[in-house]
């Protein structure tokens, strides 16, 4: 998305801490290596330059199970609107919303 600056943040909303949290947008992954999120914590990667097409993969490990989720990013990001582009890990769903940059 030339032109715009958007940040991206990986909330962890579920009942326990969970390890190896990462999001992949295409053959690109938001941080390398992937992190752990305490319980009610998270983590943003500010001017992400790698952002392309509608899905995201949000993966992470809880209680030593690995999950993968596929969100579709889009219908909440307009195109060429900055932000912030936030990913929320709940027990069994991944939640995704967007905030739009103030002018």
């Amino acid at each position: 998305m030339a032109g715009t600056k958007t940040d991206i943040t990986l909330n962890n909303s579920a009942s326990n801490n969970i390890q190896e949290a990462d999001v992949t947008f295409g053959e690109y992954v938001l941080f390398n290596p992937p992190c752990s999120i305490g319980k009610g914590y998270g983590a943003t990667y500010v001017d992400y330059p790698y952002l392309s097409g509608t899905n995201a993969d949000v993966e992470w490990i809880s209680k030593g199970t690995k999950f993968k989720k596929t969100v579709d990013f889009e219908k909440v990001m307009p195109k060429s609107k900055s932000g912030l582009l936030t990913f929320t890990i709940c027990d069994d769903r991944v939640e995704v919303r967007f905030k739009p940059e103030k002018p």
